[in-house]
């Protein structure tokens, strides 16, 4: 499968090493990436293979997986019942 990019104007922003602190949330997310799907990345054979993986994980992640952070909901649950208040809030 092949990336393409264009050329773009961006500003690359980098956490100070040694310190996950500076970004916790997206620390969290590939510690457990990780752990709970890198015996399955290992096993990939191509990179389009590894790219299904990795789609499949986030959709388990986002909407299978239950976090207790946001009340045992999916992160999707969570997003949509938010975003439910703020648009029946608006009204």
């Amino acid at each position: 499968m092949p990336i393409h990019r264009q050329k773009q104007l961006t500003t690359v922003s980098y956490s100070r090493p040694a310190t996950p602190g500076d970004n916790p949330v997206n620390e969290a997310f590939f510690s457990r990436l990780k752990a709970e799907w890198g015996e399955h990345f290992v096993e990939a054979e191509t990179f389009d293979a590894l790219y299904q993986l990795v789609s499949r994980a986030i959709a388990y992640y986002n909407t299978e997986r239950y976090h207790t952070s946001i009340g045992c909901q999916t992160p999707a649950q969570f997003t949509k019942q938010y975003v439910d208040h703020l648009t029946l809030g608006s009204s």
